[in-house]
């Protein structure tokens, strides 16, 4: 829920912006894909191309180098909500379980975001 004193929540200006930064990395052509994780070598799924726009300089290899980790994180970011108006969950099943293209994703969050509550 969006509340200015939240340091944690976008602002609806800032969500919109950030959706408008994704939409626009998902079809630049840019980015390849995966699935299964945030970022795999040089191939991103959805959301490692959303962390990639929020924070470049967030990625670090895993303990093991197993994995690429953003912040920390391998798979869920846990801050779309609130910075691009869309939960992480539908995102992951665009991505990996329906196998979307980017172009896809980027039309279905063009369609179906929806605005954090006031």
């Amino acid at each position: 829920m969006y509340q200015e004193n939240n340091p944690q929540v976008a602002s609806p200006a800032r969500v919109a912006t950030v959706r408008e930064r994704w939409i626009a990395a998902l079809r630049s052509g840019k980015y390849k894909r995966c699935t299964g994780q945030l970022r795999r070598g040089d191939r991103f799924c959805a959301l490692g191309v959303l962390a990639d726009i929020i924070d470049p300089g967030g990625w670090a290899p895993s303990p093991g180098g197993n994995y690429v980790l953003w912040r920390g994180a391998v798979g869920n970011i846990g801050t779309s909500t609130y910075v691009a108006g869309v939960e992480d969950g539908r995102v992951i099943t665009w991505n990996d379980a329906s196998k979307l293209s980017f172009s896809e994703i980027a039309d279905r969050l063009e369609r179906e975001t929806t605005e954090p509550a006031r």
